[in-house]
């Protein structure tokens, strides 16, 4: 990997941030993740599983989740080598997770270092 960190600003004020940690690419979005916002975050997504690490999307600074989002998170899933998500209780995302079957579908931790371990263990 050139860059160890990149930031992507997407409309509707998403910033998107890629990092990585004990050879795990860590994926944070902050903001919205709604029709607006979904592309940049899947082409974010996407982007980052293509570095062929396992990939973190920890969404614990996302304070919504559409559809959308968890369209790019499938995407995400099927193109990563690993991939794990982070919730860890932002109520509005915890139940869009819930309410799809999403969080039966994808791997999901309530903390980043669980995540991060879980990731290096595969």
């Amino acid at each position: 990997m050139n860059n160890p960190f990149s930031a992507v600003s997407v409309p509707a004020d998403l910033t998107v941030t890629t990092t990585e940690r004990r050879g795990v690419r860590v994926l944070t979005p902050v903001g919205d993740v709604d029709a607006a916002t979904a592309t940049g975050f899947t082409e974010a997504l996407l982007e980052a599983a293509e570095a062929g690490a396992p990939l973190v999307a920890d969404l614990s600074r996302v304070e919504f989740l559409s559809c959308a989002g968890i369209r790019a998170l499938f995407a995400a899933r099927e193109r990563a080598t690993s991939f794990t998500v982070v919730c860890d209780g932002v109520r509005s995302v915890r139940r869009c997770l819930e309410v799809t079957g999403a969080d039966t579908l994808l791997t999901v931790h309530s903390t980043l270092s669980g995540a991060l371990a879980a990731a290096a263990a595969s």
